[in-house]
């Protein structure tokens, strides 16, 4: 998480090209035209020469794109990493992601809380004498917060939820499976108080071994294990975000490997209140293609986004989809 007041110095050069400002600690903005209607916004966020945030934008999207405040966070004793954010109840902030805490502990989750202003209120750190890593956290109607990640030791992943109230401390812990390995990669709380939760399981060896399959997991309010499932074909399967769906029911964006190589697409699952499967769809082309979120739109649609290789650039480019109830693709 980076933010600080201040103001950017501006350079702009006479034949049009890129607009380069600089700020606070070293820190940069490039603008680059790249036509009438679209600007690709480049953020260098420290001092050396590459640019940590890329994104295309049109034109009339920049309007009111403002940059308010940056920080940087932690020390140079430790690695810390934050892998999710959002924005809290009282305007603040919160970060979840690992940290190397130079302890027998090895690496930890991280929590890190932030006002709105971006001064840290508090920092914690969960886990045991295994590596733990934060992938997502969400706040709860409790004012506190669920975190999902996995335990990772030297033969194994065990995906874990853990519930902390508000000042980070922690309340519950829920292991999920670790027969097959598993990975947490998102949670949400649920309209019953309870939480879904999305990644990866390996499915049992034997006859149609499967890979990782995408991984489900209801838990109640007190984090017990209300049902779990997976959802995939013979290859590689991940879960990447999940929701609950207005109408009931819960709906994952992942990516499936469509052939035991490098050929991989979007996938879309959708399962009633109880975790069976709706029906189940994968977007995609030629080239690898993985989806990284989704979102239910007022009108009932969906909205995806994600990333693909395109050959042509050479490079990997950004993707955003909508699709209907059924999963039929709308626009891409």
């Amino acid at each position: 998480v980076y933010k600080r007041q201040g103001q950017f110095n501006v350079d702009v050069p006479d034949d049009g090209g890129p607009l380069h400002m600089t700020g606070d600690q070293q820190t940069g903005l490039r603008i680059t035209p790249l036509s009438i209607a679209q600007v690709q916004v480049d953020v260098d966020i420290d001092p050396d020469p590459d640019y940590e945030f890329s994104d295309t934008y049109l034109w009339a999207e920049l309007t009111g794109l403002v940059y308010t405040w940056e920080n940087i966070y932690g020390d140079t004793t430790n690695f810390e990493v934050a892998l999710s954010v959002s924005e809290t109840a009282d305007g603040g902030f919160i970060a979840a992601g690992w940290a190397n805490t130079n302890t027998t502990n090895g690496l930890d989750m991280m929590l890190l809380k932030t006002d709105a202003a971006g001064g840290e209120l508090w920092r914690k750190y969960l886990g045991g004498t295994d590596d733990d890593y934060a992938e997502a956290v969400r706040q709860t109607t409790d004012g506190g917060f669920v975190v999902a990640g996995y335990v990772e030791t030297a033969t194994a992943e065990q995906g874990i939820v853990y519930k902390v109230d508000a000042n980070g401390d922690e309340v519950w812990n829920r292991p999920l499976s670790i027969d097959p390995r598993s990975k947490a990669y998102d949670i949400q709380p649920t309209s019953d108080g309870g939480y879904i939760v999305t990644g990866y399981r390996y499915a049992p060896a034997g006859p149609g071994y499967s890979m990782q399959d995408i991984y489900l997991v209801k838990l109640a309010s007190d984090g017990s294990i209300q049902w779990e499932n997976v959802y995939g074909g013979l290859y590689t399967d991940i879960g990447s975000s999940v929701i609950e769906v207005s109408t009931g029911g819960f709906i994952v964006v992942g990516r499936t490997e469509i052939d035991g190589g490098t050929n991989q697409d979007i996938y879309v699952v959708r399962t009633d209140a109880s975790g069976n499967l709706t029906w189940e769809k994968n977007y995609g082309g030629v080239f690898a293609q993985y989806g990284y979120d989704i979102l239910e739109n007022s009108d009932g649609t969906f909205a995806l986004s994600g990333n693909g290789y395109d050959s042509s650039a050479p490079g990997y480019v950004y993707l955003f989809s909508i699709i209907d109830t059924d999963g039929t693709l709308l626009t891409e």
